[in-house]
């Protein structure tokens, strides 16, 4: 775009921010940061909630903040007075589990399971972070709690093309 001299606005930069998000790449999201800094978006709300997004998606939030999301997702019921929901458990199994904190993430599913979609979802978040982490034989062990498309997924994107053929039989 800017060869191009077309300047970017906040809309492209939520939208490349989404990208970066949805790959995990934290180089490019860094690269992106610095534009947005360069062009003064770094004020508008909406790029902040996304940077904030891309980062912990990209795993540079967990491994510090880790520590401070637990004590906050911890006091939510006994200091605010708010019983966390299953999204705020699932994004905690997501933090946990992306961050490399897989048995926790594990633990905090047990101690929350419920039933139907609840449950899926958050087997689901625990997959997804045994995807980023590329850990395919906890992800195996845990499948058939959960998708079938992820598990395939971790297998596809491993490259262990016979397992991936295998899970949809």
């Amino acid at each position: 775009m800017v060869r191009s001299g077309v300047q970017p606005d906040d809309i492209t930069f939520g939208a490349v921010l989404h990208a970066c998000s949805s790959l995990a790449v934290l180089g490019h999201a860094k690269m992106v940061h610095g534009c947005i800094l360069h062009y003064g978006f770094h004020a508008y709300v909406c790029i902040g909630n996304s940077l904030v997004n891309t980062y912990a998606k990209c795993g540079d939030l967990l491994q510090e903040g880790s520590e401070e999301s637990r004590v906050v997702f911890e006091t939510m019921g006994s200091v605010y007075g708010i019983s966390p929901e299953m999204d705020h458990v699932a994004c905690m199994v997501d933090m946990l589990g992306r961050g490399g904190y897989l048995a926790e993430a594990k633990e905090l599913i047990d101690k929350y399971s419920g039933v139907g979609s609840a449950q899926m979802s958050l087997c689901e978040a625990l997959f997804g972070a045994y995807f980023a982490q590329g850990n395919v034989g906890v992800g195996r062990n845990s499948g058939q709690e959960t998708s079938y498309v992820l598990l395939s997924n971790l297998y596809f994107a491993s490259g262990q093309w016979k397992e991936t053929e295998m899970v949809g039989r």
